[in-house]
């Protein structure tokens, strides 16, 4: 029995998902396909797998396809941050399965990049063409770091200008240099970037720098986690692989030849009633910013999503799907940030006033915690930026004693809230029914869709209150257990 609880011990195990898995509501369509294949043949979970072949296949599908949302263009493009442990959440490995796919599709010589290391290099390599230079005729720019650690520390040096020039390729794919000794340019640039990086790397250097400019939030997080043991990885059923790589090999020829985009009339109805949960956000600090241009980000998704249908318009399901990657997205970021504010100052005392508890600190104490001390008007806005997100309180109490009593001390405490989100504001509009294209085609004004989109937003609401009263009737129901159980245990202890 020793023996055999021995090699039980010492046997690996899997840490189970810290956060709800991706909703199956992701897996649509061909990259469905992708993921239900590779998945029971990789250690690698289900959402890092996803985002990592959106991304690979938007950049091979290329420019043309777009969906103009008043004057900013959307293309196919997506910056994508897988995070998790090194070595035990498998990123690579869940990487080399999709590029292994995605690679055999494409016969115009696209290929993957790493390596970036500055801002004139990446415009050189994507360069247009002069008088005295060809240039580079294929501006597709896939690059994959799978230290992006290193990325993050090269980048954040004096001059250096990686950060700016990736934002640039985000946002517009028109990179431009102004400089006497790197006059390149390159423009119509369809620039994506895989990154993969450690949660404790990313906590640390990540600085405010890279929150403040954009260049943090263009990325879609995504938490990556060893979903099982196979110490000998076998590939796809052959008769599996070629009927998916026959669905992708069309998708990506008939993606390639679409140009404009537009919604349908579900998917435009679908957009009206999602827009304001991505657009006001539910949380504060580190991940509010992490997290904004949500709309963007999602409306991307839904390109790729359409575009792999072979569409040139988003429909409700693209819509439903890209929702579906972008909540995992939010609870990755919550996971990895909790609280955080994204300022070093707020960071430390927040801390301090959560171990401190009830008794809380004054503003001596609060002082106190940085060696070497810091100046009051930075602290002074480090505790200002607390009371505005609503994590911090700070009471006026009297000190000494006597009649005349004594000089007023501020004393913080941290409140109770978190910056984190506590519930889906999408899994609701997952499940309720929704208008069909055929009563949608029946409204006749703006006023009857919006009357429609009110209604929706009522029984998306009235789900969620539902859902909110079903979880507090079951903590209460396992509280009562809970009680029952030790009251138990009392009674056969006496």
């Amino acid at each position: 029995m020793a023996g055999k609880k021995q090699v039980d011990d010492d046997a690996p195990r899997i840490e189970p998902l810290p956060i709800e898995r991706l909703n199956d509501a992701a897996l649509y369509g061909i990259a469905g396909a992708v993921v239900r294949m590779l998945a029971p043949c990789s250690e690698s979970d289900e959402a890092s797998l996803l985002l990592q072949f959106l991304t690979l296949a938007g950049n091979m599908i290329g420019r043309k396809a777009r969906k103009m949302v008043d004057a900013s263009r959307h293309g196919a493009n997506l910056y994508a941050l897988i995070v998790g442990k090194t070595s035990q959440a498998r990123k690579g490995s869940g990487y080399a399965g999709v590029i292994d796919v995605v690679k055999t599709v494409d016969a115009t010589g696209w290929a993957t990049r790493s390596g970036l290391a500055s801002g004139e290099g990446v415009i050189y390599h994507l360069r247009d063409a002069t008088t005295k230079d060809p240039g580079v005729a294929d501006k597709r720019a896939m690059f994959v770091e799978q230290e992006f650690a290193r990325l993050l520390t090269v980048a954040d040096r004096k001059g250096n200008i990686l950060s700016s020039i990736l934002r640039l390729g985000f946002d517009t794919g028109q990179l431009d240099n102004l400089v006497k000794n790197s006059p390149d340019r390159a423009t119509d640039v369809h620039m994506s970037v895989i990154g993969h990086i450690t949660p404790q790397e990313l906590r640390e250097l990540l600085t405010n720098v890279y929150i403040a400019d954009g260049f943090a939030n263009r990325f879609i997080l995504c938490l990556a986690c060893r979903t099982k043991i196979i110490p000998n990885p076998i590939a796809p059923p052959t008769a599996t692989l070629k009927a998916v790589l026959e669905r992708l090999v069309e998708a990506v020829n008939l993606a390639a030849q679409i140009g404009e985009m537009q919604f349908s009339a579900e998917g435009l109805f679908y957009w009206q009633l999602i827009y304001g949960r991505l657009s006001l956000p539910n949380r504060t600090g580190l991940v509010a910013a992490l997290l904004a241009r949500a709309e963007a980000k999602v409306l991307r998704l839904a390109i790729v999503y359409a575009l792999l249908d072979g569409k040139k318009e988003i429909g409700q399901e693209h819509l439903k799907a890209s929702c579906a990657v972008w909540e995992y997205s939010e609870r990755s970021a919550y996971f990895i940030f909790k609280d955080a504010i994204g300022q070093s100052d707020a960071d430390v005392i927040l801390t301090a006033l959560r171990d401190a508890g009830d008794a809380g600190l004054n503003e001596t104490q609060i002082n106190g915690l940085f060696a070497g001390g810091r100046p009051a008007l930075a602290l002074t806005q480090a505790r200002q930026l607390l009371l505005e997100n609503r994590l911090a309180a700070v009471t006026v109490e009297e000190k000494g004693k006597g009649s005349l009593g004594g000089p007023r001390v501020k004393r913080w405490r941290a409140t109770s809230k978190t910056s984190g989100i506590v519930e889906s504001r999408y899994l609701p509009l997952f499940e309720t029914p929704l208008p069909s294209a055929a009563q949608l085609k029946k409204l006749k004004s703006i006023e009857e869709i919006n009357a429609k989109v009110r209604a929706a937003n009522e029984a998306v609401k009235e789900e969620i209150r539902n859902r909110r009263f079903e979880k507090l009737r079951g903590n209460e129901t396992q509280g009562e257990q809970t009680l029952k159980e030790t009251d138990d245990e009392k009674k056969n202890a006496a």
